[in-house]
C-alpha cells in the first residue's frame, strides 16, 4: 500500500512539472478538439514521411477547420457577449502564440537543415536573402522554396487569416449585425468553394493548392462550428443528429477519396476534391465537437505539441529514411524523435512567450 501511494505521489509529482498536464485538467480546452488535432498532427506527419499513410496531408485541412473554430469560437463570445473586440489586441495575442516558435524555428531550423544536408540536399537550405518571404508570411503566393520549409505555407493562410477575420467582427460588431457577420462567415467558405474553380480555370499555373483564397473555406467552416454552437447548441447535443452528421460527413470522405483515386482527373483533384473534404471536416467535428473524451490522455498531450511538431517534422524526414528505411521501424523512430522535439521547443520558445504575454496583456 505504501508503495502504491509512492508511485501515485512520484506520478502527481512528475506530472506538476510540465504546464500541458495543468492545461488540460484546467477544462479550458475541448477534447474532442485535442483529439482530432492530435489525428491531424499524426496524419500529417505520417503523410509526409514518404507518404507512409496516403492523404496524410488532409491533416493541415483538419487543422484549418480547428483552427478556425477555436479563434472563431473567441471572436463569437466577445461578439455575442458585447464585448468590445480590438483588433491590436486579437493580432497581438495570435502574435505571442505563433511568431516566437516559427521565428525560432526559421533561424535555427535552417541552421540544423545546413549542418544535416548542406553536402548532400544544399537544395534543402533557405537563402537568406530569401527569407523574407517565409517571415513575412506571403511564401504560400510565390512558387516553390526548399522542400523542409514548404509545410510553411499553411502558416501564411493562417496569418492572412487573422487579418481577416477580426475585421469581418469588428464590423458586425459596429452596426449590431447578427445578420452581417453570419453573412460575411459564409461568404468565405462560398469563397474559398468558388476560388479553386476561378484559379484552375484562370490561372496558367492552375494553382490550387496553397493560395489564402483556396482554403479560407476550411477555416470559414471552423468560425461557423463556432457561431452555431453559441446561438443553436441543442443540436450539438442532439444524439441522433450527431450521429447522422458523423456518418455523412465520414461517407463524404471517404467517398471524395475513392473517387480521387479512381477518376485521376486534375480538375476533380484541384477542384471538387478539396471542396469535399474541407466540407467532411466541418461535419466531423461539428459533430464530436461535445464529445466527452477527457480520457484519451495521450491524444490531448500529443494535440498540445502540435504546433511545434508541425514546424519541425518535415526536416528529419530524410535523414532518418537513409539510416532506417521507410518502414515501420523508421517511421517510429521519425514520430518519437520529433515528438521529442516538439516538447523541447514547446516547453523553451512557446510557453517562455506565452508567459510573457499573460504578464503583458493580463
Amino acid at each position: 500500500m505504501l508503495t502504491s501511494n509512492k508511485n501515485i505521489n512520484s506520478y502527481q509529482a512528475f506530472k506538476s512539472k510540465f504546464k500541458v498536464f495543468d492545461v488540460i485538467r484546467s477544462g479550458k480546452r475541448n477534447p474532442a478538439v485535442d483529439v482530432a488535432r492530435a489525428l491531424a498532427i499524426l496524419s500529417v506527419a505520417m503523410g509526409h514521411y514518404n507518404k507512409f499513410l496516403p492523404y496524410g496531408e488532409l491533416g493541415v485541412d483538419l487543422f484549418f477547420v480547428i483552427s478556425g473554430l477555436l479563434i472563431g469560437g473567441i471572436l463569437v463570445n466577445q461578439f455575442e457577449t458585447g464585448r468590445k473586440i480590438s483588433f491590436p489586441r486579437f493580432f497581438a495575442q495570435r502574435a505571442f502564440k505563433i511568431i516566437p516558435s516559427f521565428y525560432f524555428f526559421m533561424f535555427a531550423g535552417n541552421a540544423l537543415v545546413w549542418l544535416m544536408y548542406k553536402e548532400s540536399m544544399p537544395s534543402f537550405i533557405v537563402d537568406w536573402g530569401d527569407m523574407k518571404r517565409y517571415l513575412l508570411f506571403y511564401f504560400n503566393y510565390t512558387g516553390d522554396g526548399s522542400p523542409i520549409f514548404f509545410h510553411i505555407w499553411s502558416l501564411c493562410v493562417e496569418e492572412h487569416f487573422y487579418l481577416i477575420l477580426p475585421f469581418l467582427f469588428i464590423t458586425a460588431q459596429y452596426l449590431s449585425s447578427r445578420r452581417l457577420l453570419l453573412m460575411g462567415i459564409l461568404g468565405m467558405i462560398v469563397l474559398g468553394i468558388i476560388g479553386k474553380y476561378f484559379s484552375f480555370s484562370f490561372l496558367a499555373s492552375q494553382e490550387t493548392y496553397a493560395g489564402t483564397h483556396n482554403r479560407i473555406d476550411a477555416l470559414g467552416y471552423g468560425v461557423l462550428i463556432s457561431y452555431l454552437f453559441k446561438n443553436h447548441s441543442e443540436y450539438f447535443y442532439t444524439n441522433w443528429l450527431k450521429v447522422v452528421v458523423f456518418f455523412t460527413g465520414l461517407l463524404i470522405l471517404a467517398a471524395s477519396i475513392f473517387c480521387d483515386i479512381q477518376m485521376k482527373s486534375t480538375f476533380y483533384t484541384k477542384v471538387v476534391f478539396n471542396n469535399l473534404t474541407h466540407l467532411s471536416f466541418f461535419l466531423l467535428v461539428a459533430s464530436a465537437y461535445t464529445m466527452q473524451l477527457n480520457y484519451v490522455l495521450p491524444l490531448r498531450v500529443m494535440a498540445y505539441f502540435s504546433y511545434n511538431w508541425y514546424l519541425w517534422h518535415f526536416m528529419f524526414v530524410k535523414i532518418i529514411t537513409d539510416e532506417f528505411g521507410k518502414g515501420l521501424l523508421g517511421l517510429s523512430i521519425f514520430l518519437v524523435l520529433t515528438f521529442f522535439v516538439s516538447v523541447l521547443f514547446t516547453i523553451l520558445i512557446e510557453e517562455t512567450f506565452l508567459k510573457i504575454r499573460d504578464r503583458v496583456m493580463g
